[in-house]
């Protein structure tokens, strides 16, 4: 499937000069400690945990051993041998249950977080708060430890979105304050949802209990991310994930678009063809820009003709498949 990509396309109400901050609520969290943490990690997730350090943060999945994706991870070194998983909430008792099947051979231990987590974008960063405002640019381009909290750099500015950070607390009195530190310094405060929209801009999906085992990595365009290391020794599923990516054809691929659609999809739900009954696609992300609009990610198969006018949803509303929207990791 072959769709004519816009690479100017903004959103009517995003300036990428403007400053946001929004709560971040989908997340759960896994801390790794002990001397076999680094290790331990290398050997279940994708990513290379050799590039993770206190200055760098990471990403990696679990896999299936048929190389389908089971829960994505942001990571986070804490210390020499202490790790923090960020997941979406949904996967987090599934990963720690698997993930500790294989812990009893490693000097470790695996146990939920408690975190709490802002959002922030924008295209000028120095005008944060005083305690981040002297953080050198080129280690903002990275991983800091703040105030309480840490600094990561999740999605470059680009002709589609601005520069987005994460900021991550260990306590829920700092992640109040510093939220209202951002706002009287002239911060807009916007809803949750702007960061699943800024995850669809920049192209990163984190599965979800409804995708959860899905797709393989390369379906989620997680070949262009760290979230998918070639360069890295085992781990589940990778044997199918490396003869896709060298010797396969990938059969489902990410795709964005906006909808005039009248109900919300939800994460999960299949997409159908006109003239078929069976589903071509799945919604892994969907954000309500308006009553009548809806700002979606997609994987759908690439056997779709591309002459194909438009989807169904669940609910029968037509799709059209005119014009599919740019992600910044799909742009070079």
């Amino acid at each position: 499937m072959t769709r004519h990509e816009s690479t100017a396309v903004v959103y009517p109400f995003l300036d990428h000069q403007r400053h946001l901050c929004y709560p971040i609520n989908t997340y759960a969290f896994i801390r790794v400690e002990g001397e076999d943490a680094a290790t331990f990690l290398q050997g279940q997730l994708s990513g290379d945990i050799r590039q993770v350090n206190p200055y760098q943060s990471g990403l990696g999945a679990y896999h299936t051993l048929k190389g389908r994706v089971f829960a994505s991870f942001r990571i986070l070194q804490l210390a020499p041998n202490e790790y923090l998983l960020c997941t979406h909430s949904s996967t987090v008792d599934d990963a720690l249950q698997h993930l500790k099947k294989y812990a009893v051979f490693s000097k470790i231990t695996l146990a939920t977080a408690p975190m709490w987590v802002i959002g922030v974008q924008g295209a000028n960063i120095h005008s944060l708060p005083r305690n981040l405002a002297d953080i050198p640019t080129h280690i903002l381009e990275q991983m800091t430890t703040t105030d309480g909290g840490w600094l990561i750099k999740t999605g470059h500015e680009s002709q589609i979105a601005p520069a987005s950070y994460e900021i991550f607390f260990n306590n829920e009195s700092a992640t109040l304050s510093f939220s209202k530190a951002l706002q009287d310094s002239g911060f807009d405060y916007a809803p949750t949802t702007q960061h699943a929209l800024t995850n669809h801009q920049h192209g990163m999906i984190f599965v979800c209990k409804q995708t959860q085992a899905l797709f393989l990595p390369q379906s989620l365009a997680y070949n262009r991310t760290p979230m998918l290391s070639f360069k890295k020794g085992c781990y589940h599923g990778q044997e199918v994930v490396v003869r896709l990516e060298h010797r396969g054809q990938l059969k489902h691929r990410l795709h964005r678009f906006q909808w005039p659609l009248t109900q919300q999809p939800s994460v999960g739900d299949p997409l159908f063809l006109p003239h078929q009954k069976v589903a071509v696609g799945h919604i892994v992300g969907a954000v309500s820009l308006s009553d009548s609009t809806v700002d979606v990610c997609c994987v759908l198969s690439v056997a779709i003709d591309q002459d194909e006018p438009y989807l169904l949803t669940k609910s029968k509303e037509r799709c059209p498949l005119t014009e599919t929207l740019p992600m910044s990791i799909l742009l070079d």
